[in-house]
């Protein structure tokens, strides 16, 4: 700062609802080098006011422009020095402000120069294009006249003997110029420019002319009003009505008291934390006047082992009011009187409640990420284990076939074979696993649920069973259920949950054993139990068994596996609706029992597209569209899909009887706020979900939903809590 002023900025035309959403906006600041109102104070004070209300900005400094200025005055330069001239001054004036710009923004920002496009082949189009339409519309030809007759009334009032002919043929290339360049700047994608004059009309008809689909939404002009005020802004203004605003505004409790313990000042935190509504009632009161007993005897206690000592100290403190307990982080300090002598203490506490439970929260998650690690650990050197034993096994079948077949009977060839078959077999149903985890885990796995016979199904999976697995350890399954019975289910879903079972069941139980499978149906929903005579579960397992690589003590050894099966089962049960659980049996074995819907009483259609509900999709990018629209219409919603706000208006205007809009924010054109602004009158009932991946999510979700937004989603997200949303 200069002088004894200094400059505030403010917009002299524009809406208060745009202010409001201005945080979400682009703007352009061009720079006409060497005006007093792009240098030192008043600079300062326009960026100030830009980096308050936007998000972004661009500086485009318009230095080579001022060639068809500096024409006028020296007839004695070529155009190539004229052009060289001109961008030296940018250089100048960057170099000049460049510390005020790195000062004053701290939102993302980037400096361009008007050298940047002129005399590219864009703009070489683009001028030829302004030509063109300034020989052909008459109505964009008064336009431009007006303002070339206003520069050069300006020039003839600043200096004498000026050639008007002269003066007037330069000043139209100026605006021809002005009016070319921001046909490039639709490509920065600029809300709003700051600094217009006269000439931002004909930028506004050559865009409107040019570019109608982007003019509506491109470079808005925002007026500048510069404010000079007396004084300088400096601390010393600072009095005692300011001080106090700095101690509220200042985080935490802030607090100091006399010798004897009584508060003498503190900011309102530290008030309000003790139930009062003003400072004032806390003044003159000690700790023993509000809180417990013990609390206040050890807070005196430490405020005077710091006023004793003569230093500060930090101290974990506890406060109970109103029985709630707090934990403080406190700062003690002494306070001193002109002569050295301790009179009082000064503290800050910080509340740190919050995170002492998140320290403890944290150290459980840690407890349970160990355990996690030591499962997925276990679960590598099982995997291991399960790719190595098969492998090793077919692989050396497969080298004795080869090498030694001439040597083996038809018995030997046969057990080669089935070595081979069974080897194949362990990886094909290891693969599945890992794939089914996958899938699951992401959300990609899609179910048909239908009206499913369960005894057809299990009979159809007893006849695969006793042909793959029973043989070896002569196990029996007994079903015998003769009666139709249906549920909602996903036929070949259910099936891998009566393989995974039954598997299991097999592996761990003796020879010559059974596995009875039951189904019992009720009026709501049919229970199907799977019951072994095996080792069974340890009591305190029953549950832990569905968590993912888990294995019960009792079956990690011998059998193999990796701990994917059972989880995997839990999964798709609780995807169909159902719970599934495991019980001990009185005598020895086990039996899993889990539960689906009854399709008397709940049909698949209703289950497959319970929703019945359309959307619509506002959305500029293709992917998020597709993508976006395959798991709606996967979950039973009517999709529908507009690629631009304008786009997606239109639908609405054709067809109002959506019941939900999923909409974005960043988008060309019209933004996802714009478009909320023009939908929400028109459809108030409309449900509209934003769904963006902008950075500051935060005050978008609360700008929207002021806006009328039904609610805000941040990407990237999994579907279901998309589905969350519709519920």
């Amino acid at each position: 700062m200069s002088g004894n002023f200094y400059y505030t900025a403010n917009f002299t035309n524009c809406t208060k609802e745009e202010r409001d959403y201005f945080k979400s906006k682009t703007c352009l600041v061009t720079i006409s080098v060497g005006q007093a109102y792009h240098e030192d104070e008043k600079f300062e004070a326009t960026l100030n006011l830009v980096n308050e209300r936007f998000r972004k900005c661009l500086i485009i400094v318009a230095d080579t422009l001022q060639q068809h200025t500096l024409s006028l005055y020296h007839d004695d330069k070529s155009k190539d020095e004229l052009f060289d001239w001109s961008y030296q001054l940018g250089t100048e004036w960057i170099e000049r402000n460049r510390r005020i710009i790195e000062k004053e923004l701290k939102i993302p920002y980037e400096i361009k120069r008007w050298g940047n496009w002129f005399g590219n082949e864009r703009y070489a189009q683009d001028i030829e294009k302004v030509r063109e339409l300034y020989s052909r519309n008459s109505h964009y030809r008064n336009i431009i006249d007006d303002i070339v007759q206003t520069f050069v009334q300006r020039l003839e009032s600043r200096t004498t003997g000026l050639d008007s002919k002269k003066a007037s043929s330069h000043s139209r290339e100026y605006i021809f110029e002005e009016c070319a360049m921001p046909l490039q700047w639709i490509d920065e994608a600029l809300d709003y420019e700051l600094y217009p004059f006269i000439r931002n009309d004909a930028i506004t008809e050559t865009l409107k002319l040019l570019e109608p689909k982007k003019e509506k939404h491109f470079l808005r002009p925002l007026g500048i009003k510069l404010k000079k005020h007396q004084g300088t802004k400096t601390l010393n203004a600072i009095d005692e009505l300011f001080i106090k605003d700095i101690l509220n505004t200042l985080p935490g409790h802030i607090y100091w008291k006399d010798r004897h313990g009584s508060f003498v000042g503190c900011n309102l935190a530290q008030a309000q934390a003790f139930g009062f509504k003003k400072i004032s009632s806390l003044i003159g009161k000690s700790d023993f006047d509000i809180a417990d007993y013990n609390v206040a005897m050890k807070t005196r206690e430490n405020d005077l082992q710091v006023m004793n000592s003569g230093r500060t100290q930090a101290l974990e403190e506890t406060a109970t009011i109103n029985g709630k307990r707090t934990v403080y982080i406190s700062n003690k300090s002494p306070i001193k009187d002109s002569n050295g002598s301790v009179v009082g203490i000064l503290g800050v506490s910080i509340d740190i409640t919050e995170q002492k439970k998140l320290g403890e929260q944290l150290q459980q998650k840690t407890q349970e990420l160990k355990k996690a690690l030591s499962a997925k650990t276990e679960f590598l050197n099982n995997i291991s284990h399960e790719i190595r034993t098969p492998v090793a096994g077919f692989s050396m079948a497969a080298d004795n076939l080869m090498t030694c077949w001439n040597n083996l009977n038809e018995q030997q060839k046969f057990d080669m074979v089935k070595v081979i078959a069974k080897s194949a077999e362990r990886i094909k149903n290891l693969s599945m696993h890992l794939i089914d985890a996958i899938k699951l885990r992401d959300d990609q796995q899609v179910f048909n649920i239908q009206k499913t016979n369960l005894t057809s199904l299990v009979a159809d999976f007893i006849d695969e069973a006793n042909a793959l697995y029973t043989k070896e350890k002569n196990i029996s399954i007994i079903f015998n259920e003769d009666r139709d019975i249906y549920a909602d289910a996903d036929y070949e879903s259910i099936g891998q949950v009566l393989r995974n079972i039954v598997i299991n069941a097999i592996k761990y139980s003796p020879e010559n054993s059974s596995v009875s499978i039951k189904i019992n149906p009720d009026q709501h929903q049919v229970q199907v139990e799977i019951r072994d005579e095996g080792v069974g579960i340890a009591e305190t397992e029953l549950d832990a068994v569905f968590n993912q690589f888990y294995q019960s003590a009792r079956t990690k050894t011998g059998a193999g596996g990796v701990g994917l099966g059972l989880n995997i089962t839990k999964q798709i049960i609780e995807q169909h609706g159902g719970k599934i659980w495991v019980e001990n049996n009185e005598d020895k074995g086990c039996k899993f029992i889990f539960t689906l819907r009854n399709s008397d009483t709940t049909t698949s259609e209703t289950l497959n597209n319970k929703n019945h509900k359309k959307v619509l999709i506002i959305d500029d990018d293709e992917l998020i569209l597709s993508s976006l629209t395959l798991s709606l219409i996967a979950h039973g919603f009517d999709v529908s899909t507009a690629s631009s706000g304008i786009d997606g208006i239109n639908t609405l205007e054709k067809c109002s009887s959506f019941d939900f809009v999923i909409l974005d924010i960043m988008m060309p054109e019209m933004d996802g706020f714009e478009v909320l602004k023009i939908i929400k009158p028109k459809w108030p009932n409309l449900k509209v979900l934003i769904h963006s991946g902008i950075s500051n999510a935060a005050e978008a979700s609360k700008t929207v939903k002021d806006l009328g937004a039904y609610t805000f989603i941040k990407k990237p997200y999994k579907i279901k809590e998309l589905l969350a949303c519709f519920s």
